[in-house]
């Protein structure tokens, strides 16, 4: 390990020989399906930076690890060996110098701290805005949020300069400011709760556009071979999954009186609006979108099995729910969810076996006792976005209808959250209505990931 001009460089050993998992990871790394690096360290040393983020003086570095999406687009591999060699004794690393380079660095370091004192001392006397006040460093974060709920309540321009400075710039060529950690915890809380695939899927955080996730597509080959016979060689193949993220727009509007208010809570008020505009457009993309402009839903994925279903009023049938059941693989099964609108939920309530037993079961406590119902098994949760047992008109659903899912969410469905909601202030567009207007935008991305963890309930004809 050591440092250059353009950063920390390490070198590692697979004991491909010895560790089956290492030599998956060997075959990942040189078919270029993985490619990044997770870096753990406990931060010794740091101070906030005004517009956000942190400048970091000291740090004990824990542990290097493969991954396939770094935290850090610029944490990669560079180089890896065609073939490892069983021993590399000649090529053990020089602990001694090691060492001393360490000893360097701290030394280094202590003298880059004592420097770093002298100027906080003085960055607190600039930051004195003549009143007295001194903003430091471990208030940064309520600064920030300070000042954006002014910027919500006034408009950059009627801010004082001081506050401006507090404020992050959206990087997109649309305008307005990246709202703070806690405005955006406050929109996601709300996101979770109007979005019904976001609280089944699992949600990642990205920094980068398209996600590439490495996918298996051939295994190891096990063969039975005579004593003292060459067993074959046989190596495993992955390529890679590309998720495209999109971008969501959406607006609400806030009287003026309501902004002089100092008593109104503003962040909760545009959060909650926000969460449900983004929260119910998402889930409708996720379950039915077709990809343009749009994450492509999982009932237009024509790789995931389906049973099929009659096309009549009472094409559901408790046979036809336990052949369902057991066609799904038991690796998913164990996990898995059924996922079905309120309408389907109040016809399958109704279901009995040839025993006249009910197949739904309540939850302990009964209908609130806070855990979902299940059926034959398995949890059974409300999607809206999925249609009821039959039209409004009372007629049969349509051939090709989906109106049953069951399947392993956290395994089979991955959505990507682009770090980062911008907010722009319009004050003109809707002024003669006393109102002002609050444009947000947000990108999101999501897919099935593995169809395999799903089957569909299909009206055949």
């Amino acid at each position: 390990m050591r440092e250059t001009a353009q950063g920390l460089e390490v070198k590692g050993r697979l004991l491909v020989n010895d560790v089956q998992r290492a030599a998956e990871i060997h075959a990942l790394v040189k078919s270029g399906a993985v490619q990044g690096l997770s870096i753990g360290f406990s931060v010794q040393k740091a101070t906030s930076r005004p517009r956000g983020g942190r400048t970091i003086y000291k740090t004990d570095l824990q542990e290097i690890s493969i991954v396939s999406v770094p935290a850090h687009p610029n944490a990669q591999i560079l180089t890896v060996k065609e073939n490892i060699l069983e021993h590399e004794d000649n090529n053990a690393p020089d602990y001694a110098a090691l060492e001393t380079k360490f000893n360097e660095l701290e030394t280094k370091f202590n003298s880059v701290n004592i420097l770093t004192n002298r100027l906080d001392k003085i960055e607190t006397r600039l930051n004195r805005p003549g009143t007295g006040n001194v903003e430091t460093k471990d208030n940064a974060g309520e600064s920030e949020t300070k000042a954006f709920d002014n910027f919500m309540r006034l408009g950059v321009e009627r801010m004082p300069q001081i506050e401006t400075k507090a404020l992050i710039s959206s990087t997109n060529s649309a305008g307005g400011f990246t709202v703070p950690p806690a405005y955006l915890a406050e929109i996601t809380k709300q996101l979770v709760l109007y979005s019904s695939v976001r609280s089944l899927a699992r949600v990642t955080s990205v920094g980068t556009t398209p996600v590439l996730l490495p996918k298996r597509t051939g295994t190891t080959t096990v063969s039975w071979v005579d004593e003292g016979s060459p067993s074959p060689s046989t190596q495993q193949t992955y390529d890679r999954q590309s998720f495209d993220i999109f971008e969501m727009g959406a607006h609400c509007d806030v009287s003026n009186r309501l902004l002089e208010d100092s008593m109104f809570n503003l962040e909760s008020e545009i959060a909650m609006d926000l969460g449900q505009q983004f929260g119910l457009s998402e889930s409708a993309a996720f379950i039915g979108g077709n990809g343009i402009g749009k994450p492509a839903g999982i009932i237009g994925n024509a790789s995931i099995p389906f049973t099929p279903g009659l096309n009549s009023l009472t094409f559901i049938t408790p046979g036809l729910l336990i052949e369902m059941f057991y066609s799904l693989p038991t690796f998913y099964a164990k996990n898995a969810v059924w996922t079905m609108s309120r309408g389907m939920m109040g016809y399958i309530r109704g279901l009995v076996n040839g025993l006249e037993q009910f197949l739904w079961q309540d939850s302990t406590g009964g209908l609130a006792g806070g855990q979902p119902a299940m059926l034959l098994g398995r949890p059974i949760i409300e999607m809206p976005e999925l249609p009821h047992h039959q039209n409004g008109d009372g007629s049969p659903l349509a051939i090709g209808t989906i109106p049953i899912i069951f399947g392993d969410w956290q395994a089979g469905f991955r959505i990507f959250d682009r770090v980062g909601v911008s907010i722009m202030r319009d004050p003109f567009s809707q002024a003669t209505d006393g109102l002002v207007r609050f444009h947000a935008r947000r990108r999101v991305g999501g897919a099935v990931s593995l169809p395999e963890a799903f089957r569909f309930l299909k009206i055949a004809a």
